[in-house]
Order: structure tokens, then sequence, then C-alpha cells
């Protein structure tokens, strides 16, 4: 989960479709919903059937369909609707494996207000891996090198005196992020209580309960904007 939109993965055994399964994944979103307060969600392909023979079999796509995923691909949502009409004019209708395939090649999408474009599966979030390794590549002799250059980079930029007494957890997910950090745009310009803030965000994601890492990004829109900036220049 990540600003707001989190990827599902729910896999039902074969002695259990059928029954309450589309209830009790309901249930799943509308507590991931008041709990890591999410109001987008993705389903990746593989989990419709994408390079999974059992999702094909189980007609795993149909299933997320009828409660309102869908493909934010034109393309695809185009070939859902042709679906949807051959269904609704020949009645037991069943797309075939082939045909699911290709329905499965995309990640869908529920939203719970207006589209979204920012969410995971569909923005780039990836590229903060390759951000990092650029980084570290360009910075120090070595990987270790560049990762201390990182943090003590990333200490000075947020105002962080010390860190010795932070649980060894927290430091390591300070460390982890600091690449990050240190290239994110206007980050000079937020303002101390804002870089304050961002610190309390890195340290969550060391904390017992990720879920505060989560509640913080979600409040902390100017995190948002800048890591989002990070992954589309």
């Amino acid at each position: 989960a990540l600003f707001g939109s989190s990827e599902v993965a729910y896999n039902v055994f074969p002695e259990f479709r059928g029954g309450e399964s589309a209830w009790m994944f309901a249930r799943l979103l509308a507590t991931i919903h008041g709990f890591l307060g999410a109001t987008d969600f993705t389903i990746v392909p593989y989990q419709l059937g994408f390079e999974n023979q059992e999702g094909i079999e189980s007609g795993a796509f149909w299933f997320y369909q009828k409660l309102g995923f869908w493909p934010s691909d034109r393309a695809a949502r185009k070939l859902v609707r042709s679906q949807l009409a051959r269904i609704k004019a020949k009645p037991g209708y069943r797309s075939s494996p082939d045909m699911l395939e290709r329905l499965a090649s995309q990640p869908v999408f529920f939203h719970l207000g207006e589209r979204r474009d920012d969410l995971i599966g569909l923005f780039p979030y990836a590229n903060l891996g390759h951000k990092v390794t650029h980084w570290l590549a360009s910075h120090g002799d070595s990987v270790t090198a560049a990762r201390r250059a990182a943090a003590r980079e990333a200490q000075s930029l947020l105002g962080v005196r010390r860190r010795s007494s932070w649980p060894v957890a927290e430091r390591r997910a300070f460390d982890t992020w600091a690449p990050v950090v240190v290239q994110l745009q206007g980050l000079t310009r937020w303002g101390t209580a804002r870089r304050r803030e961002l610190v309390r965000v890195l340290r969550a994601k060391g904390g017992t309960h990720e879920v505060r890492f989560v509640e913080l990004s979600n409040q902390h829109h100017l995190f948002r904007r800048a890591l989002q900036k990070l992954c589309l220049s």
C-alpha cells in the first residue's frame, strides 16, 4: 500500500470457489480501505491468469471484473466490452483460454472515487530502483561507501543530528531510503516542519507496525509529489 492505493493478491482454493469468496474479498477491500486509507486497488496480471494457468482455468479475470475491476488501457477496455457484449447476446457463452490470456495481460483497477493515474501497478514506482542504483554507482568507490555518503547527506538535508539512540530497524530504514531522499527535488525548500515529518515517515518504515509508514506517507503530500516526480525524471 502506498499513497492511497493498494495492490491486492487474493487466492481462493478450488473447494471454496463459488461460495462466499466474493463477499469475503469485498470485506478485505473494506478492511484495507479502513486500515490503510486505500481508495484505489490494483490486481496485477498474474492474479488474473497471466503466466498462471490456474488463473486461466478458474476464470479469475471475470471474478474481479464482476466486482467492478477494469483495465485502464483503452484497447484492453474495448476487449472487455466486446466480451461482455457477446456474453449478453449469447447466454452460456464462455471466454476461451486464449481470450482469457489476452484479458489477463493488463492489470485491473477499482476506484472508490475518480480514476487516478498514480496507482501501484500503473505509475512507474519501480523507477526508484533504477534511480537508487544509478546514484550509488556514481557516488563513492563502493556500494558501502556510497550508502554511507547518502546517509550522511540525507541526515544533513533533513536536519537529523544523531541517530545513535534510534532502534536498529529505524536506522536501517533511514539508510535504505537515503539514496532516494538525496534525489528529491526541492527538499531544501520544504521548511523545517515538513522535513521533520519526512524523518518520521522514514523511521516508521522500520517501526514495529509498518502501517504507520503508510499512514504518514499518505499525509505527506510534498513527499508524495517529490517521489513521483523523481520516478518520472
